[in-house]
C-alpha cells in the first residue's frame, strides 16, 4: 500500500477535460474520502470521484488475484460519452516493493497494489476477463510499472473485438459468458425463486460474501433470469437516471465507443502521460467511431422475439433503484439517500450488514446460501406456493444430477454456458422465462375474465398458484405499471396482429396462464418437498460425509490393530496361567479355588443383609405414611409376600453356594 491512497494515474485513451467548476467539486469530494495528492492522480469528474475504490476492494490484500465488476454513471459535461451506465471490470494484483525493478519514490511499504480497468458501453466484460486476466499478469511480471505498452496494446486489441460487438445485437454467448446460474442455483436452492420475486418487487437486497467476483456473478446471473434485462441496464448505474433518458440510451449505448483501459493505482505516479500516447490513439479518441442507430425492431432469436412479444424486459432498475455488483464505502450515502428507494448491491465488508440506516430488506449471503429476511412484512409475500416449490425443485433436482461444485470443469462458468441440457443454463434461464410470461398472462387475463361469457373464466383463480399478495405487492411496483403502459399501447395500435400477441387477448391462449407446475398433487408436492430437503442435507453435509469416512477408515484400522494386540495378549495370559496350575498341582489349585468361592459366599450374605435393611426401612416408612387400618392390611401382606419371596431367593442362593462347595471339597 501506498501513502496517497487510491487513484487513477493512467487512461488510455485520456478521459475528457473536466470543467473548472466540476473539478473543483470533485477535489472536495476527494479530500473527504481520502488522503490522495490531487497532484499526482489523473482528474475525476464529482460522478466518478469513488472509481479507485471500486478497483481495490476492501480485504483484497488477503488475495493474490481478484477481478471486480462494477458500474458507473454518465458523466453530463462528457458530451462524446454515452449518457447512460457504464460497465466496468477491474483486475487486481499486488506485488513485494522488493521485487521491483523501477522503485517510485512514493513506494514507502512492503507492498504494491494495483488494478487494470476495462470500461464499456455494455455489460460483456466476461467475455474479456480471460484477456484481461493475461495483460494484468504481465504487467506485474515486467516489475516496472513505468512500461505501459502493453496497456496500449490491450486498448487496440479491444478497440477491435468491441468495434466487431457494437455493429450488432450481442449474442446470448457474449452476453451470458463469465455467468453460472447452476452455481447460483446450487448455492441458494429453493431461495433462488424468492430472490427472483424479491428482484421484481423492487426490495433493497444486498448480496453479502468475501469472494468479490463471485459476488457480482450472482448478482447479474440473477439479474440474466429476467429476459432482455441484462441488455438494458443502462439505467442501472444511478438512482437518478430514468425513463426521460430510456430513448436516449438506447440509441447511445449501442454506438462503437472504444473502451477505456484505466490503471487504478496507489499514487505511483505516471512516469508516461496520456499524451505519451501515439497519435493515432488520440485521434481515433477525438473522433469517436458511431454506427447508425439501433432500430426499434431488428431481427432476434425466437427467444428475443418471443420477450419482445411479451413486453420485456421489465424495467427493475432507475427511478430510484440501484444496481452495483460491488459497492465501497464510499458509496453508502446512495444507499442512504431519500431517493434510492431500492437496490441490488454487493459488498465484501461485513459493516453494510450491521449498519441499519441503508434499510436492508434482505441479505443474500453467497458463503453459506442463507437468504435473511430483515423486513418482516416480506415473509408472507415471499412464502413459496405449491407450484412455485414444485417448480423451483424441479429445477435443483436437475441442477443437482449434473452438476460437482469441486469438479474443475462443471464449477467452470464457460464451460457450463456452452452446454444445453436438463439443469443447464440455458435450461434454467428457459424456465424461468417461461414462469415469468406465464406469470404476465395471468395478470392480464384476471380482469378480461371477470366480463367473460364464460362462467369457468369468471370462476378461476388466476393468482392463487403464484402467491396472490406476491402478485398485488408487485402489481404496485413501478415496473409494473411500466409494463402495463407498454401494454396498453401496443393494445391501442392498429398495426399489431391479436394472432401474433399473447397479450392483447390473453384469453384466446388460456392454457399459456397456467403455472409451469400447475396441478401438481399433494403427494408429488411431498415427494419433491421431501427430496429438495435430503438435497439440502446432502449439500450442507458434503464435507461432513468426506470427514466421517476418513474417520471411520481410521477407526476401523485401528480395532483391527487393537483386536490383534488383545488376541496376541489373551494367548499370552493364557500360557502363563497354564504354566502357574502346573507348577501349583491339583490340590493347591482347588484349595485357592475354595477359598475365593468362601469369599464370594460371604460377600453375597452381606449384599442380602444389606438389601433386607433397606426393604425394612422402606417398608416401616411407608407404614407410618398412612392411617388407614385396611391399607395397612393390605401393605403388610404384600410385605409378607415380598419377604417369602426375597426369603426364598436368598435360600436358593445360600443353598447353591452350600453344594458348590461341597462338591469342591
Amino acid at each position: 500500500m501506498l501513502r496517497n491512497g487510491p487513484q487513477v494515474e493512467y487512461a488510455c485513451p485520456p478521459f475528457p477535460s473536466i470543467p473548472h467548476d466540476e473539478l473543483a467539486d470533485s477535489e472536495n469530494i476527494r479530500t473527504s474520502t481520502s488522503t490522495v495528492d490531487a497532484s499526482n492522480a489523473i482528474e475525476l469528474p464529482e460522478e466518478w470521484a469513488f472509481l479507485p475504490f471500486l478497483c481495490l476492494p476492501d480485504g483484497a490484500h488477503a488475495t493474490e488475484e481478484e477481478f471486480i465488476y462494477f458500474h458507473l454513471p454518465p458523466v453530463p459535461s462528457w458530451t462524446h460519452y454515452p449518457q447512460s451506465t457504464l460497465f466496468g471490470l477491474a483486475c487486481y494484483r499486488q506485488i513485494a516493493a522488493s521485487e521491483l525493478l523501477t522503485k517510485s519514490q512514493d513506494v514507502t511499504r512492503s507492498t504494491v497494489q494495483k488494478a487494470v480497468v476495462v470500461l464499456s458501453t455494455q455489460p460483456i466484460l466476461g467475455s474479456v476477463r480471460s484477456k484481461l486476466g493475461l495483460v494484468t499478469r504481465a504487467f506485474f511480471e515486467q516489475k516496472d510499472f513505468t512500461k505501459l505498452e502493453i496497456l496500449e496494446t490491450l486498448y487496440q486489441n479491444l478497440c477491435v473485438s468491441m468495434n466487431w460487438i457494437s455493429n450488432q445485437v450481442v449474442e446470448d454467448s457474449i452476453l451470458y459468458m463469465g455467468l453460472s446460474l447452476r452455481d447460483l442455483v446450487w448455492t441458494f436452492r429453493q431461495k433462488t425463486l424468492q430472490l427472483f420475486k424479491l428482484l421484481l418487487l423492487e426490495k433493497r437486497i444486498l448480496f453479502f460474501g468475501t469472494k468479490v467476483e463471485r459476488l457480482s456473478g450472482f448478482q447479474y446471473s440473477l439479474v440474466s433470469l429476467i429476459p432482455d434485462l441484462l441488455r438494458n441496464l443502462q439505467d442501472a448505474g444511478s438512482p437518478s437516471l430514468g425513463s426521460h433518458s430510456r430513448h436516449r440510451a438506447s440509441h447511445e449505448s449501442h454506438r462503437a465507443l472504444k473502451p477505456n483501459t484505466v490503471n487504478a493505482l496507489n499514487a505511483i505516479p505516471p512516469s508516461a502521460s496520456p499524451q505519451n500516447s501515439s497519435s493515432s490513439l488520440s485521434e481515433n479518441l477525438d473522433t469517436p467511431v458511431t454506427t447508425p442507430p439501433r432500430p426499434n425492431k431488428v431481427r432476434r432469436s425466437t427467444s428475443h422475439a418471443r420477450a419482445q412479444s411479451y413486453h420485456l424486459p421489465l424495467h427493475i432498475f432507475g427511478n430510484g433503484s440501484f444496481f452495483q455488483p460491488y459497492i465501497p464505502l464510499q458509496q453508502v450515502d446512495i444507499l442512504t439517500h431519500a431517493d434510492t428507494k431500492s437496490f441490488l448491491v454487493g459488498t465484501s465488508n461485513s459493516i453494510f450488514l450491521w449498519n441499519k440506516s441503508i434499510g436492508v430488506d434482505a441479505v443474500a449471503n453467497v458463503e453459506t446460501g442463507t437468504l435473511e429476511i430483515v423486513n418482516p412484512a416480506l415473509n408472507a409475500l415471499l412464502n413459496l406456493t405449491p407450484p412455485d416449490k414444485r417448480f423451483i425443485d424441479d429445477i435443483v433436482k436437475s441442477v443437482s444430477a449434473s452438476y460437482t461444485p469441486t469438479s474443475s470443469t462443471s464449477s467452470d462458468p464457460q464451460f457450463s454456458a456452452q452446454l444445453s441440457f436438463a439443469g443447464s443454463d440455458d435450461d434454467i434461464r428457459n424456465r424461468f422465462e417461461q414462469y415469468l410470461c406465464s406469470m404476465l398472462v395471468s395478470v392480464k387475463s384476471e380482469p378480461i375474465a371477470k366480463t367473460s361469457v364464460d362462467p369457468n373464466m369468471r370462476a378461476k383463480e388466476w393468482m392463487t398458484d403464484w402467491n396472490t399478495a406476491w402478485v398485488r405487492a408487485w402489481q404496485g411496483t413501478r415496473n409494473y405499471h411500466q409494463w402495463m403502459i407498454d401494454t396498453a399501447l401496443e393494445d391501442s395500435d392498429d398495426s399489431v396482429d391479436d394472432r401474433t400477441c399473447v397479450l392483447s387477448n390473453p384469453l384466446r391462449y388460456p392454457t399459456l396462464a397456467d403455472h409451469p407446475c400447475k396441478g401438481a398433487n399433494t403427494l408429488t408436492n411431498l415427494q419433491a418437498g421431501l427430496w429438495g430437503r435430503w438435497a439440502d442435507f446432502r449439500s450442507a453435509n458434503h464435507g461432513v460425509e468426506q470427514k466421517v469416512g476418513e474417520k471411520v477408515k481410521e477407526v476401523g484400522k485401528g480395532l483391527e490393530i487393537v483386536g490383534k494386540a488383545v488376541s496376541e495378549k489373551v494367548e499370552s495370559v493364557g500360557k502363563v496361567v497354564g504354566e502357574k496350575v502346573g507348577e501349583m498341582g491339583k490340590d493347591e489349585w482347588r484349595e485357592e479355588q475354595k477359598e475365593r468361592l468362601q469369599a464370594t459366599t460371604s460377600q453375597l450374605f452381606l449384599n442380602v443383609s444389606s438389601f433386607i435393611a433397606q426393604k425394612r426401612q422402606q417398608w416401616s416408612g411407608a407404614e407410618n405414611e398412612t392411617d388407614d387400618p385396611s391399607h395397612e392390611g393390605k401393605e403388610t401382606e404384600n410385605m409378607d409376600r415380598t419377604w417369602e419371596k426375597e426369603g426364598d431367593w436368598e435360600d436358593v442362593d445360600i443353598k447353591s453356594s452350600k453344594e458348590r462347595l461341597d462338591r469342591m471339597s
